[in-house]
């Protein structure tokens, strides 16, 4: 059977982590979070404010949710089980870095020629 193809012709944002052991891509997409939301209760706002308090626990979350939501079959279990809170914070990291690396890009200068009107 023929793959079928996608109706969306937009690239998703992707980062490189070796989180679990071999560097892998990732896809940034809505999935994550609709994973946190079916599978723990918790909105990206509730997240983030938790995250601080207790990062082994709420990164191990958002670890999970990010696997599931680029098509690994894990769990939550198998997670805490084979991360340290390093491994967590620079999965965070990376993903951060690479969904906002649009923003902290330095606008390209013009080609130098002048765009104003002629008076």
């Amino acid at each position: 059977m023929a793959k079928k193809k996608s109706v969306f012709a937009n690239n998703l944002k992707t980062f490189k982590s070796s989180f679990t052991g071999e560097e892998q891509e990732y896809r940034i997409n809505n999935g994550l979070w609709v994973f946190m939301r079916s599978d723990f209760d918790l909105t990206q706002i509730k997240w983030s404010e938790e995250y601080d308090d207790n990062q082994a626990y709420y990164g191990s979350i958002f670890a999970t949710c990010l696997l599931k939501s680029n098509g690994y079959e894990v769990s939550f279990d198998e997670v805490i089980q084979n991360t340290d809170v390093e491994d967590i914070a620079t999965l965070i990291a990376e993903y951060i870095q690479s969904l906002y690396k649009d923003l902290d890009a330095p606008k390209q200068e013009d080609d130098g020629e002048d765009k104003e009107s002629p008076s």
